[in-house]
């Protein structure tokens, strides 16, 4: 796609000017930059906002120090959960999971799948209205979301894991690793279609990217092995070799999923007009409405003739 080229370089100028980035930044903006790998011919839209997704998606995080509604929803604790241990799942609907846990219960395990929707149906009304400016702000949200859906370590309530004594490897893995190696995190583009349920189609990332998990605790059991002190480059360079064929996963599912999310955006935004609904009854007409299908402004030109009864 055009200004594919253009898009990465501005990424790659942006994380050489900064260190000690986390997934918080590095991450989320490859994820976001890359999503475009995966554009089709209709989003030319989108092509001219990479470089301010690319810059932005990290927004929600600067978000929380400011925002103490930011945090939850970041993240969801799958395994606090009940039915998610039965049955591998959870309610879809945040009422059916309050109505069932409890308000509380539920603020605490996070919001990240609704948050992730949320941004979704926000879009979707900016590009009905041609609200670019605003477009924009949510794209990059639903960028983070998205990548931090991606991330097992925010999907389990062993989320530092504080529970195997695998102490710090949030920390470790999201952003030291990440910040060594980012420069081998290395894919392409995949073909994105039409989503017929937008929330089962994050649920199910979700529920996939869980299965991670103990591949990153095991690496880092590994890691540790190699180097107790889990700071010098023998600790990283095992976790590398342990983790990278599931890191480069995730991270060309998530920008794969963000390319999919941003096509049903704009195909969600787009409102075909039926000439049958506005016809006047009675009457033979010629009808052309345009552009079709229509954006957030249409115009029509009407020739009518009155038929007799």
């Amino acid at each position: 796609m055009k200004n594919t080229l253009r898009s990465i370089a501005v990424f790659l100028a942006l994380t050489l000017t900064l260190t000690l980035m986390s997934w918080g930044f590095v991450g989320h903006s490859m994820i976001a930059v890359r999503a475009q790998l995966s554009f089709n011919e209709e989003m030319e839209i989108f092509e001219g906002w990479m470089s301010y997704l690319a810059e932005h998606s990290s927004d929600p995080d600067k978000r929380k120090s400011d925002d103490p509604e930011e945090g939850p929803k970041h993240y969801i604790d799958l395994d606090n959960y009940k039915m998610f241990k039965d049955e591998g799942r959870i309610p879809m609907t945040l009422d059916s999971c309050i109505s069932l846990y409890g308000s509380s219960f539920v603020e605490d395990q996070g919001y990240l799948p609704w948050a992730t929707l949320t941004a979704f149906d926000s879009l979707v009304s900016c590009l009905k209205r041609g609200d670019e400016d605003n477009g924009k702000k949510f794209a990059a949200d639903l960028s983070h979301y998205v990548a931090d859906g991606h991330m097992p370590l925010h999907l389990t309530r062993n989320y530092d894991g504080q529970f195997t004594r695998n102490q710090g490897i949030h920390y470790r893995y999201e952003s030291e690793m990440i910040n060594e190696y980012h420069d081998q995190i290395q894919y392409g583009g995949h073909e994105i279609g039409e989503i017929e349920v937008i929330r089962d189609y994050v649920f199910t990332y979700l529920y996939e990217n869980y299965e991670y998990l103990d591949t990153i605790l095991l690496g880092d059991d590994e890691a540790a092995d190699a180097d107790p002190s889990m700071a010098d480059d023998a600790y990283y360079s095992t976790l590398w070799n342990y983790t990278k064929h599931t890191t480069i996963t995730m991270f060309e599912r998530a920008s794969h999923a963000l390319a999919e999310l941003l096509y049903n955006a704009y195909l969600r935004s787009q409102i075909p007009v039926s000439t049958e609904q506005i016809k006047p009854a009675g009457q033979d007409t010629d009808l052309r409405i345009y552009p079709n299908p229509v954006n957030s402004t249409a115009h029509f030109t009407w020739n009518s003739s009155s038929s007799a009864r």
